[in-house]
C-alpha cells in the first residue's frame, strides 16, 4: 500500500494517461425478483433502503 508521501511524489495527477486509480470495474446491478411481472415493473420486496434513522 502506498503512503501519502509516495502519492505526492509520484504526481499521478500530472499524467493525462492515468484516468482512475484502484477503481472497481463496472458491473450490472444484480437484483432478484419473485416473478417475471415484478422484474418488468421493477418492483419487489427483496430490497430495503438503508436511508433513514439508524439505532445502535
Amino acid at each position: 500500500m502506498r503512503n501519502f508521501s509516495d502519492i505526492l511524489l509520484s504526481q499521478d495527477w500530472q499524467n493525462p494517461h492515468i484516468v482512475k486509480w484502484h477503481c472497481r470495474t463496472p458491473h450490472v446491478p444484480l437484483h432478484s425478483y419473485r416473478t417475471e411481472q415484478e422484474a418488468r415493473l421493477d418492483v419487489g420486496g427483496n430490497r430495503q433502503s438503508l436511508n433513514g434513522q439508524w439505532r445502535f
